[in-house]
C-alpha cells in the first residue's frame, strides 16, 4: 500500500516519481494545462505507461484533485459507468464475460486452475467426485482442440 505524505506534491507520492519522466503526469494540480513533448523519445503513440490507475486514483482523492488522479480518458469513462444504472452495468458485465477464452471454456463444464508458472491449465470434469481427466486445450471459442 502506498504511504500517502499531504506535505509533499501529488505526483512525488507516486511509487515511480524518481523513474518517471512522464511529461503530463496525472498526479500534477495543473494536469489539464500540461503538453506532452512531441520530440520526447520514450512517448509512444502519446502514451506511456504510468503507475496502477487504482494507485493514482488513491492519491487523488488524498489530495482533491479534479481528475482524481485519473487521465482525461480514464476520467470521463469512470465518470459514464457511474452515471449507467445497475441492471445496464450488470447486462454490460455479463456479455465481457463471454468474450473471455476462458470464461467460455468453464461454462462448457472445464476446470481452470492455475500453476506456479502462471500457465494455465484447463482440465474437463466429467462428475462431482470423479478425479479430473488430462489436460485438454480450449480454442478461442472455447471448444475443445483434439490433438
Amino acid at each position: 500500500m502506498v504511504k500517502i505524505n499531504l506535505s509533499i506534491q501529488p505526483y512525488e507520492n507516486c511509487p515511480r516519481f524518481d523513474k518517471c519522466q512522464k511529461n503530463r503526469c496525472p498526479l500534477h494540480p495543473n494536469y489539464r494545462k500540461l503538453k506532452n513533448d512531441p520530440t520526447d523519445p520514450s512517448q509512444k503513440n502519446g502514451r506511456r505507461k504510468c503507475v496502477a490507475k487504482s494507485i493514482r486514483k488513491r492519491i487523488g482523492l488524498a489530495f482533491g484533485l479534479k481528475n482524481e488522479g485519473m487521465t482525461d480518458r480514464e476520467y470521463s469513462g469512470a465518470k459514464k459507468w457511474a452515471e449507467l444504472p445497475e441492471d445496464v452495468k450488470k447486462q454490460r458485465i455479463e456479455r465481457l464475460k463471454g468474450f473471455s477464452p476462458l470464461s467460455r471454456c468453464i461454462s462448457k463444464g472445464l476446470s481452470v486452475s492455475r500453476k506456479k508458472t502462471k500457465q494455465v491449465q484447463i482440465t474437463q470434469v466429467k462428475e462431482i467426485n470423479a478425479p479430473l481427466t488430462h489436460p485438454i486445450k480450449c480454442n478461442s471459442n472455447g471448444d475443445e482442440v483434439k490433438k
